[in-house]
């Protein structure tokens, strides 16, 4: 099935943001991540945007995602990459919430951008 081109464009708006989210990914503006960790970050991200902070061991039993073991080795890459963090709760120091830091919510904006752009060819 051939794409429509406008231009030499994409028309797809879906297409359009799979290209941009490419080059951001290609630039060295952001640490680089796997499309599984992005996923994570995606998760964490939409809990944190609802008001739910996602604990960790909510994340690692997500078997949806991957294995516990393979969703906490995506994890430690995500801190390591400056995108994620983790606080504790003052009544259950056991409890550890996963936020964005400011790199994560930098990236997570920069997406945004690229989605909006998208769907305005």
């Amino acid at each position: 099935l051939a794409m429509p081109e406008v231009q030499g464009a994409l028309v797809n708006p879906y297409l359009n943001f799979v290209n941009l989210v490419k080059a951001i990914v290609a630039s060295d503006k952001y640490p680089k991540i796997s499309h599984l960790s992005r996923l994570i970050l995606d998760e964490i991200a939409l809990n944190e945007f609802q008001s739910h902070p996602l604990t960790v061991r909510n994340l690692i039993t997500q078997k949806s995602l991957a294995s516990p073991a393979t969703i906490h080795k995506h994890l430690m890459l995500l801190r390591r990459s400056g995108y994620v963090c983790t606080t504790t709760d003052t009544d259950d120091r056991r409890s550890k919430y996963l936020k964005l830091t400011a790199e994560g919510h930098q990236y997570i904006n920069t997406l945004s951008k690229a989605l909006v752009k998208a769907s305005l060819v």
